[in-house]
This record gives structure tokens, C-alpha cells and sequence, in this order.
């Protein structure tokens, strides 16, 4: 949690309703568009071929899908490709622990999946 205002995060709601899922601190919003900015140039160097993607996943945690939105932002400023956010519980770094914990194995597949276009 580098560069995250760690008084002020304890005292915010979200802390209370989840500590887990603490924001992206400014320098990943940074990392992020670096790691967007990669991808360009991966594609361009003909390494990547980033129009055959439709999706970028994430996890629901909210560090996690800012990441996803800033690389998204930067592959549609810069290659004018739109990719739509794919969120699944699945993936969240936690799940498989707490999903053992709170019984939660029995999750809807239309309820994994939720399709956002930036």
C-alpha cells in the first residue's frame, strides 16, 4: 500500500465495509497507463496484436480494475481499439480463501461476469 495516506484510508466508509480492497495508490495510476503504453508498443513492434482482444479482466477490487481502466484508456487513445472491462470474482486474490470461509462455492455464473465498455 505505498503511497497510500494510510490514516486517512482507516478513516474512510470502504475501510469499514471491506479492508481489503484499498485503493490504487497514484503511483500505480502511473504504472498502469506505463503498462498500457507497453502494450502500444508491444503492438506496434508487431509482438502483440491487441485488435484481436475484447477484453481486459480484473479482479472486483477497486486497485484492480483502476489498473484495467487506465490500460484500456491508454490502448483506446492510442491504437483507437476499444476493449470492454471484464470483472470476475474469480480472480480476486482473496477468493479461494474466502470463498472456503463464507461457503461461497456455489456462485451463479451470470453473477461472475459483468461487462463494462470505458
Amino acid at each position: 500500500m505505498k503511497s497510500v495516506d494510510k490514516p486517512k484510508w482507516k478513516a474512510n466508509r470502504r475501510y469499514k465495509e471491506n479492508f481489503l480492497d484499498t485503493p490504487l495508490a497514484p503511483i500505480g495510476f502511473k504504472n498502469a497507463k506505463r503498462a498500457g503504453l507497453e502494450f502500444v508498443n508491444q503492438h506496434k513492434k508487431g509482438i502483440l496484436d491487441i485488435t484481436k482482444t475484447n477484453y481486459v479482466y480484473s479482479s472486483p477490487m477497486t486497485r484492480c480494475t483502476d489498473t484495467a481502466v487506465e490500460i484500456i484508456k491508454v490502448l483506446k487513445e492510442k491504437l483507437n481499439h476499444e476493449l470492454k472491462l471484464r470483472i470476475d470474482t474469480r480472480i480476486w486474490e482473496g477468493a479461494g480463501h474466502y470463498a472456503k470461509l463464507l461457503n461461497l462455492w456455489e456462485i451463479n455464473q451470470s453473477q461472475l461476469h459483468q461487462n463494462i465498455l470505458y
